[in-house]
């Protein structure tokens, strides 16, 4: 009985990393802006598609979940976005960096369906809802923290860092 609780640490912990990859875009647009001249417009298109690739991918994680279990997908998915973030990291190109950040936040949101899926197997119904809360608490935490975190990464080693310690999450 005891994991559930590690389960339900590890869920939270998803869910704050998630929260902070879905404010990057917004948090980092002055250095992005800069780095690569972009506009208010370039930017607004930026954090529309980063953050709505959530949308469409939410269905397909749903049913990988179903079909290979949430201690697969989470590790996967999780993975996979922190390459990507390794290569917004790396990235000399704008179009790069956009097409990474749009592949780190569709392949995080494993998590929304992985955790909530844990969660409703390690938890009865008598603590469902309070793990829940847990673990949905983090997802204000994660921005909160990122928004803390992210510009003062880019002032000590501009964007590249930022991206590394957002992969490194």
């Amino acid at each position: 009985m005891r994991y559930r609780w590690i389960v339900l640490a590890v869920s939270t912990t998803g869910m704050g990393v998630f929260a902070a990859i879905l404010v990057t875009a917004p948090v980092l647009s002055p250095a992005l802006r800069e780095t690569y001249g972009l506009t208010l417009g370039d930017v607004g298109t930026l954090i529309f598609v980063a953050v709505g690739a959530q949308v469409p991918t939410h269905y397909v994680w749903g049913v990988l979940n179903d079909r290979f279990s949430e201690r697969k997908v989470l590790p996967l998915g999780f993975g996979a976005a922190g390459v990507a973030l390794v290569v917004a990291a790396f990235a000399e190109r704008y179009a790069v960096v956009v097409a990474a950040l749009v592949a780190a936040t569709a392949l995080s949101v494993c998590v929304s369906t992985a955790s909530s899926r844990a969660i409703m197997g390690w938890f009865g119904p008598e603590q469902r809802g309070f793990a829940l809360g847990i673990r949905q608490t983090a997802a204000p935490v994660g921005g909160a923290l990122a928004a803390l975190v992210l510009p003062f990464a880019v002032s000590e080693g501009g964007l590249r860092a930022a991206f590394l310690v957002l992969a490194g999450a």
